[in-house]
């Protein structure tokens, strides 16, 4: 149930145009009998440090995303509290 490469990028494209705020991103590698959290493909949007580094978040989001290898899979956590899964691993 995580998005995968190119539906992330896509969700981060639909929170832009809904100015949803991007929290954060988490990343997975996904096997047939394991989820295995990886922190290294992960990155935390909400402190107060990075967000007085940046004043494009959905373009540091999507470029985030771009740099990571196909193989692994992400949860987006938004503002409203909601976190974005996929519907399966294969999309």
């Amino acid at each position: 149930m995580f998005l995968s490469k190119e539906n992330a990028l896509r969700f981060v494209e639909e929170c832009k145009r809904m100015k949803i705020e991007i929290l954060g991103i988490d990343g997975f590698f996904l096997t047939d009998t394991t989820t295995q959290p990886s922190m290294e493909n992960s990155v935390d949007f909400s402190s107060f440090y990075y967000s007085s580094k940046t004043n494009n978040l959905y373009k540091d989001a999507a470029n985030f995303i771009g740099e990571r290898d196909s193989d692994i899979y992400f949860e987006i956590v938004t503002g409203d509290g909601d976190i974005m899964l996929g519907n399966s691993a294969t999309e």
